[in-house]
């Protein structure tokens, strides 16, 4: 069994690949923070980390 955000499987359950168990039951939210230091000119890493995580959580 695993968790995994809707968007990264939705294709997967709408094909049949992955079938849903346990439907009816939902996770406790869990807050995710991303903390880094005030720049002008973010790195390209953290920028793309960032990015990644706003499209996992939408």
């Amino acid at each position: 069994m695993v968790q995994l955000a809707e968007n990264v499987v939705s294709e997967h359950l709408r094909d049949g690949r992955l079938v849903e168990v346990l439907a009816d039951w939902q996770p406790a939210s869990v807050p995710l923070h991303l903390l880094y230091p005030p720049q002008r000119f973010l790195c390209l890493a953290v920028s793309a980390f960032a990015d990644w995580i706003a499209w996992l959580v939408r």
